[in-house]
């Protein structure tokens, strides 16, 4: 709400007795927000207009800690903040020991004093500092570090197998939608087109048994929309079923968008906010995984990997352009 919307109201006098004292308020109205409460004994004191910004952070989150470490997960827990108006935390991580927190390292805002970094690598470690936010924005300062080390010292499997073939309208290989494509790993010369009556059937020979996630590498081949695209293996199911928009474009945007940009997704069970990744046990030896969509559709699917490195992220774009979209202008 706007600094203007905001009144100073006088509620009367009250005798206070010394220390701290409590008061409970009921608004009635929708209309109505409780900002500040201003207590003085000058009676003829009177607050400024507008909004009472604190600009003090909360005292530093204590009791950093890994509770819990899996093969791909480390649970992180601290202590509860004394700050009544804490609204969040900011969680951040690194790989390298004695890191700068930065914008580029918060991997969560958990409101509650605990959080779970999931799809990490095994056998590696992690260093992680925590900071507490409050109602305003004010941020703490960091947490003393803590480093944990997930579980697990087994060869990383990686399978990899490109699909389908040679695509038609490509752009010209000196064009320069084509080779920024190429420098950003979204761009596919052979691909196989999904619908309804054309699913992609993909044999992989497993190396080893163990649990393993799958990576699609795919285009839509417009400017933008989306597909929902059902992954059948080994008795489980996953979907791939993001929207394919270029960030910065805006859904009112007269531009037109390089129609050949592919993008990496992680196989997902769940809805929204909800989604998981779907882990998918399978044994040694020859694995059918089977890609379908429900209607016709112009998704173009290039390459499929399986890997038990959870943490694997392909190179490549994942799910949307990152960044100013003009390098994608046709």
């Amino acid at each position: 709400m706007d600094a203007k919307a905001y009144k100073w109201f006088k509620l009367g006098a009250l005798a206070l007795p010394q220390g701290q004292s409590e008061f409970d308020f009921e608004i009635k109205g929708k209309q109505l927000r409780l900002d500040a409460l201003f207590v003085t004994s000058d009676l003829a004191a009177e607050p400024r207009e507008g909004l009472l910004w604190d600009r003090t952070p909360p005292a530093t989150p204590q009791g950093l800690r890994a509770d819990g470490v899996g093969k791909s997960h480390i649970e992180l827990r601290w202590s509860p903040a004394e700050d009544i108006d804490v609204a969040h935390y900011n969680v951040y991580a690194s790989q390298t020991p004695k890191f700068e927190i930065a914008q580029k390292r918060l991997i969560a805002s958990p409101i509650e004093p605990q959080y779970t970094d999931w799809g990490l690598r095994q056998g590696t470690t992690y260093h992680y500092k925590v900071c507490a936010v409050d109602r305003r924005g004010n941020e703490s300062q960091p947490s003393e570090e803590i480093a944990a080390q997930t579980a697990g010292k087994g060869a990383v499997v990686l399978v990899r197998q490109a699909v389908g073939d040679e695509r038609e309208g490509l752009p010209p290989e000196n064009s320069k939608s084509r080779k920024h494509l190429e420098q950003m790993g979204a761009f596919a010369v052979k691909a196989h087109r999904l619908t309804k009556d054309n699913p992609l059937a993909v044999t992989f020979d497993v190396p080893a048994d163990g649990e393993y996630v799958v990576w699609a590498k795919y285009g839509l081949g417009r400017k933008e929309g989306s597909a929902s695209v059902r992954i059948a293996m080994a008795n489980e199911r996953a979907s791939l079923g993001w929207a394919l928009r270029f960030i910065g474009s805006g859904h009112t945007s007269n531009r037109t968008y390089n129609a050949s940009a592919f993008v990496w997704e992680q196989g997902q069970t769940g809805v929204g906010r909800y989604n998981r990744t779907t882990v998918f046990k399978l044994s040694k030896g020859q694995v059918k995984m089977t890609l379908s969509v429900a209607s016709d559709s112009q998704l173009e699917v290039s390459e499929v990997v399986l890997t038990t490195d959870l943490g694997f992220q392909p190179k490549g774009i994942h799910c949307y352009c990152p960044g100013n979209p003009e390098w994608l202008e046709e």
